[in-house]
C-alpha cells in the first residue's frame, strides 16, 4: 500500500499568529452578530452588514452594501486586491439572515450570544453567521500580516 506524501509544513505566518487572541476576538465578533436578530421574514439584515463593515473599514478594507428593494435586506461586498492577480477572484460566501427561532426550545435566548463553556449559543452561530465571521477574520489576519495575494479576495 502506497504512502500519502507528508503534509507540508505550515506557512511562517501561521506561526507569528496569536491564535489565542484571535480565537476570542472571533467569538465575541460572532457573539455580537448573533445579537443582532436578522431573521426571516423581514430578514433585517441591514444591522448585520453594518457591523460587518465597520470591522473592515477599521482595519482599512473597503466593502460597500447593497440595498435590496426591501431596505431592511442588503448585501455587503469586500474585496482584498492583488497586486498582480493571476486568475479569477477567490470568492468566501455566506449569508446574514437567519430562520426565526423559538424561545422555549433553547437553552438560552437565541439572540443573546451567549458565550458559555466553550459555547456560543444564538441562532446562526452554525449557519451561516459563523461562517460569515471566519470569512471576516480571514480577511482581517490576510490584512494586518500583508499577505501577498495571487489573485483578488472577494467577500460577501
Amino acid at each position: 500500500m502506497a504512502s500519502r506524501p507528508a503534509a507540508p509544513p505550515p506557512h511562517p505566518l501561521v506561526e507569528q499568529v496569536d491564535w489565542d487572541a484571535i480565537q476570542q476576538e472571533a467569538a465575541q465578533t460572532l457573539s455580537d452578530y448573533v445579537k443582532l436578530d436578522s431573521s426571516h421574514p423581514v430578514g433585517r439584515t441591514t444591522h448585520t452588514a453594518k457591523l460587518i463593515a465597520d470591522r473592515l473599514a477599521s482595519e482599512g478594507i473597503d466593502s460597500k452594501i447593497y440595498e435590496t428593494p426591501d431596505l431592511n435586506k442588503v448585501n455587503l461586498v469586500a474585496r482584498l486586491t492583488a497586486k498582480n492577480p493571476v486568475g479569477k477572484p477567490m470568492l468566501l460566501s455566506s449569508h446574514m439572515d437567519v430562520v426565526q427561532a423559538v424561545a422555549a426550545d433553547w437553552t438560552f435566548d437565541p439572540y443573546s450570544g451567549e458565550i458559555s463553556n466553550g459555547y456560543i449559543y444564538g441562532r446562526g452561530t452554525l449557519d451561516d453567521k459563523g461562517m460569515g465571521i471566519m470569512n471576516l477574520m480571514t480577511m482581517l489576519l490576510l490584512k494586518r500580516n500583508d499577505v501577498e495575494l495571487d489573485r483578488d479576495l472577494i467577500a460577501m
